[in-house]
């Protein structure tokens, strides 16, 4: 076999992998269990929280490590176990998902502290990654955060996203919003740094979806998608709601289940984008494709898109397999590299020497740089690995 034919068919293994489909809707490839944890929070503590994980013969599995954290916040004056469905899902792809039970008083709201107890249940996982006897030590990426949440749990997640994304920088990459309203203090999207999506319905009476687009989206910032399922109320984002609650909400023209599938299935995909770097085509399409923008389910969709397409995963894959790594990768501000032989050396992709590099220090991009996809080379140039800068 000739030595172009060899390359066309590895190209062609490898373009025929990162367009695979993968039903984002359906459970992951592991198993899971859950504990009940108290976690200590901004001025309060978070009893009764649960936390949902892979999990297989007694242990989070070799395959799922290292695991990112989501935090999913709860709905005001909901129950975190409206939103087990969620946790149960995201844990079969992979991640360790805490359900925080922050308190929801009535007179005072206090959302600027209670978006910091999200902060804080992230941390805890954090916490138990170093603790030997948690069942999930050595088991947590550490560095590698999503903040999802329905209604007022939404809300929080973007608060906290806008009002301390400088701090969390280097960690939260996504945020999930599922019919979140306004908050107090506002929300400032055009502060959040990460990737973000908002999702609602047309039969929503709670969350006003043309309202929370004025107040969540306008102003935001790529990457990030809002979108607005046709006939999918506010309480049905949830796993049960009762009837007196129902009275104040739209009526739905679908069921249930349907939008809880679909709230997955996006949900799921934009989390695997940002936190595992799914840069497939396949991803692409239900983030921010056709699968999104032609779907018929869609009423309303708007889009700011990231600039590393699926192509990333294909230039990812013809790099060699060493033993380095970037932290963190998107790089937003600075990253460490480890593994690597006395200096790094910078290219863009065009091959072009843009950067060098002491590994005795971090690295801070120059920041003449454009935002893409650069490569980062050791002194011996045995050692090569792809790194991303964005905004």
């Amino acid at each position: 076999m000739s030595c172009n034919i060899f390359v066309y068919l590895v190209l062609l293994t490898i373009i025929t992998y990162s367009f695979a489909e993968v039903d984002f809707s359906k459970s992951g490839t592991f198993d899971y269990d859950s504990l009940t944890v108290s976690i200590p929070g901004d001025g309060e503590t978070m009893s009764n929280s649960m936390i949902y994980h892979p999990w297989d013969n007694g242990k989070v599995p070799d395959q799922a490590k290292p695991c990112p954290i989501v935090v999913f916040g709860h709905g005001w004056q909901m129950p975190i176990d409206r939103y087990n469905s969620y946790a149960r899902h995201l844990a079969t792809w992979g991640y360790i998902v805490v359900l925080p039970t922050f308190s929801n008083p009535v007179v005072n709201p206090e959302h600027e502290r209670r978006s910091r107890c999200l902060i804080a249940a992230a941390r805890y996982i954090v916490n138990l990654n170093n603790q030997s006897s948690s069942r999930l030590f050595n088991a947590v990426d550490t560095d590698n955060w999503g903040f999802a949440g329905h209604s007022l749990g939404g809300s929080l997640s973007l608060l906290a996203a806008s009002l301390y994304g400088v701090q969390l920088r280097d960690s939260l990459h996504a945020v999930v919003s599922f019919s979140g309203p306004k908050t107090t203090p506002d929300t400032q999207e055009e502060n959040i740094l990460c990737a973000k999506m908002i999702l609602g319905g047309t039969k929503d009476k709670i969350c006003d979806w043309i309202q929370m687009r004025a107040d969540m989206w306008d102003k935001a910032k790529k990457p990030g998608v809002f979108a607005i399922i046709k006939g999918a109320n506010h309480n049905q984002f949830m796993d049960y709601s009762t009837p007196l609650e129902d009275i104040f909400d739209g009526k739905a023209d679908i069921n249930r289940l349907l939008q809880l599938k679909l709230a997955r299935r996006h949900m799921t995909a934009y989390i695997e984008r940002y936190l595992k770097n799914d840069k497939s085509k396949w991803n692409y399409s239900f983030c921010y494709g056709d699968s999104m923008k032609g779907s018929s389910y869609m009423d309303t969709v708007e889009t700011r898109e990231d600039e590393m397409g699926f192509r990333m995963n294909l230039m990812a894959k013809l790099l060699p397999d060493r033993d380095f790594s970037v932290s963190p990768n998107p790089v937003k501000y600075s990253c460490n590299f480890k593994g690597f032989y006395g200096k790094v050396y910078i290219y863009d992709s065009m091959g072009k020497l843009v950067d060098i590099h002491s590994t005795k220090t971090s690295w801070i991009p120059d920041r003449k740089l454009k935002n893409g996809v650069y490569i980062a080379s050791s002194e011996n140039g045995k050692s090569k690995i792809l790194i991303i800068l964005r905004d």
